[in-house]
């Protein structure tokens, strides 16, 4: 038995209409552990963030280290942790799992910003805002050549560089290197202080966070896996647990990314109320799928009732995480404006990025 479903029956908050993309790349050096920390808790905020300033577009995020001996010799010690095309979880799990390693002694800046824009999958479109951000510190010595050149070529391909200097102290003979970068780039150039990126979060209400964070065990209870989508299944709930173990902040803007269409209707391919929404009118028969547990003994009939309770169930776990998630942003709303050098590390990204508009 064939069937299908109405569209408009599931819930998906948002529809993009452009993209923008947004290259990430930083030093792992030893110096920059405090910029490494910053990153992994305002991970999930990069996007939670940008997305309630720009609900309409798509932010792509690649992040791309430099200095660390283990990222190999032969490869100018950058490695490529996540490109635009990777689902943002990549990333996320790379940092994760970060461990501090030996670093070298020169500043690799100029290799790791041509890999940046030779290496990864940078859109055509003229409508897509493009920028990289180069994050770290020091002189910049053998690759200061190849960097010049590269800010020269990006600027041609309307991709704008920005620097963000580590500052480590008041006087810094070695700010020059990245001034002349930010001249030939035409883009921004601003000092960061470490203790102030990590950041506390945003103002939201207590009550909030913890409401959002108990919609994830509900949410995650509408995912049915067919197929070959356990590993799929596994790791969504995997990511989850590691940002838990990292505290509200994060697990809460996790959540909220899950509700999004950043996640929202991307896993047809192992979850079987997307793989129905994604058909829309279309005719199909669950039965051809491989199913488990309860599914597999159901009928046609049974299966379509079935997928029809999640995502009834989702529908309603997702109103509820986005209605708490407005009203976060209207009491974050009313909280003072931060200074720019006490911004955190998603704040000062952003503000950056979002200059001009999209």
């Amino acid at each position: 038995m064939c069937f299908f479903l109405a569209t408009g029956f599931f819930f998906f908050p948002g529809v993009f209409e452009n993209k923008a993309q947004l290259a990430l790349v930083i030093d792992f050096s030893k110096s920059s552990e405090k910029t490494i920390e910053s990153l992994t808790q305002n991970y999930w905020e990069l996007y939670t963030e940008f997305r309630a300033q720009n609900p309409f577009i798509e932010i792509e995020i690649a992040l791309i280290g430099y200095s660390r001996k283990a990222f190999n010799e032969k490869n100018n010690y950058v490695k490529i942790i996540s490109d635009f095309k990777d689902p943002p979880e990549v990333a996320f799990e790379y940092l994760v799992h970060n461990k501090i390693g030996s670093s070298v002694a020169e500043n690799n800046v100029g290799y790791a910003l041509d890999i940046a824009l030779q290496g990864l999958s940078w859109s055509n479109s003229e409508a897509v805002k493009k920028q990289i951000f180069t994050i770290g510190n020091g002189a910049i010595n053998s690759s200061f050549s190849l960097a010049k050149k590269v800010c020269e070529k990006a600027k041609k391909r309307n991709i704008k560089v920005n620097f963000l200097y580590l500052l480590q102290k008041d006087k810094d003979k070695n700010f020059g290197f990245w001034k002349t970068l930010k001249k030939m780039s035409g883009g921004k150039l601003t000092t960061l202080v470490p203790k102030y990126l990590v950041g506390n979060g945003l103002l939201e209400a207590e009550n909030n966070i913890a409401r959002i964070i108990k919609e994830n065990a509900v949410l995650n209870s509408t995912y049915a896996f067919y197929g070959d989508g356990k590993e799929n299944y596994d790791f969504m709930n995997d990511i989850d647990s590691k940002s838990i173990a990292l505290g509200d902040r994060v697990i809460s803007n996790r959540v909220l990314f899950k509700a999004s269409p950043f996640f929202q209707g991307k896993n047809a391919n192992w979850d079987l109320v997307d793989f129905v929404n994604s058909k829309k009118n279309q005719d199909f028969n669950l039965k051809n799928l491989s199913v488990f547990g309860d599914y597999k003994n159901m009928d046609e009939t049974q299966l379509k009732k079935s997928i029809l309770t999640l995502a009834s169930a989702r529908k309603s776990s997702l109103q509820i995480i986005n209605k708490l998630f407005q009203e976060n942003l209207q009491i974050n709303a009313l909280r003072p404006k931060q200074p720019a050098f006490k911004k955190d590390f998603s704040e000062t990204i952003l503000s950056i990025f979002s200059e001009g508009g999209f």
